[in-house]
């Protein structure tokens, strides 16, 4: 880690963390299956430790376009592939259906493997 990464990320920090932390407790406060605070600094662990190995592409763009998160032009969903297709192969044939609705930004769920005994739930079904 360099120190003007860092410095980058205390500086972006400071700038955002209240917008930050005031977005994340309007979604995570009332939650009452874990502390929301200890969640917030948690995160806030994983943001520091990450941006160390942060490519510094990335770095640039942040400080050329520092307001990048504040952009409406990207409209994202997150989904599970496999109740679009068997594979992320298979989803491609989805792709014009998400352009039609405007999305532009999908996080796919799940790309890892499950724990070996939990199984996901939907509208109380077990897949």
């Amino acid at each position: 880690m360099t120190k003007t990464t860092q410095s980058v990320f205390d500086v972006r920090m400071f700038e955002y963390e209240k917008e930050l932390k005031d977005l994340y407790y309007e979604l995570y406060a009332d939650n009452s299956y874990y502390s929301a605070d200890e969640k917030y600094h948690d995160l806030i662990k994983l943001m520091k430790h990450f941006s160390k190995d942060r490519k510094s592409k990335f770095e640039k763009a942040d400080l050329d376009n520092p307001d990048w998160f504040h952009r409406n032009d990207i409209v994202g969903t997150t989904l599970y592939v496999d109740l679009f297709s068997d594979n992320l192969a298979g989803f491609i044939n989805h792709i014009p259906y998400f352009k039609e609705l405007g999305i532009n930004f999908i996080h796919f769920m799940p790309i890892l493997e499950g724990r070996p005994g939990k199984r996901r739930r939907i509208r109380g079904q077990e897949l």
